[in-house]
């Protein structure tokens, strides 16, 4: 099935979810191919990369800067003892804020559960990435402060 438009004859034929006449099998989508006198070009599939905004790019000197900053260990000692205790003090603010309204604890355990797992979820491919592992220390660091401030803050009502 095709459709010529224009002056230069362009034909548009599109191939289905199983396959094409050549026998090739198509992906689950549709490719569309450009015929233009009887040279087949197939369109790209993928999509076009995105061009980095300034924020993007200061974000990424930032955590190169931060990474070059942390090299010596008594400074990144002194990040991850940072990231542990503001970690830890938003969890035992959670924990003590959504016990004071008594209305929000459902809401409470269901986000923090959330933020575990997904941080769990992060570690796995930070584990997998190559280079400095500041990030993987980092993620850690907050896993466990948050952990121990709601752990902290459950001992309490005992």
């Amino acid at each position: 099935m095709g459709i010529t438009t224009g002056a230069q004859g362009l034909t548009v034929h599109r191939r289905g979810l199983w396959g094409s006449a050549s026998g090739n099998p198509a992906p689950l989508w549709f490719r569309c191919t450009v015929r233009r006198k009887s040279r087949r070009v197939p369109s790209t599939t993928t999509p076009l990369p995105y061009q980095n905004t300034r924020f993007q790019t200061r974000i990424a000197e930032a955590g190169a800067r931060l990474s070059e900053w942390s090299l010596n260990p008594w400074r990144k000692l002194s990040l991850l003892v940072l990231t542990f205790l503001l970690s830890f003090l938003i969890g035992v603010g959670l924990g003590s804020i959504s016990g004071a309204l008594d209305l929000m604890d459902l809401v409470a355990a269901v986000l923090c559960v959330l933020v575990l797992e997904l941080s769990v979820r992060a570690r796995g491919v930070l584990r997998r990435a190559e280079g400095d592992r500041l990030p993987l220390h980092l993620l850690d660091m907050a896993r466990m402060g948050l952990l121990y401030g709601l752990l902290l803050e459950g001992f309490k009502l005992l």
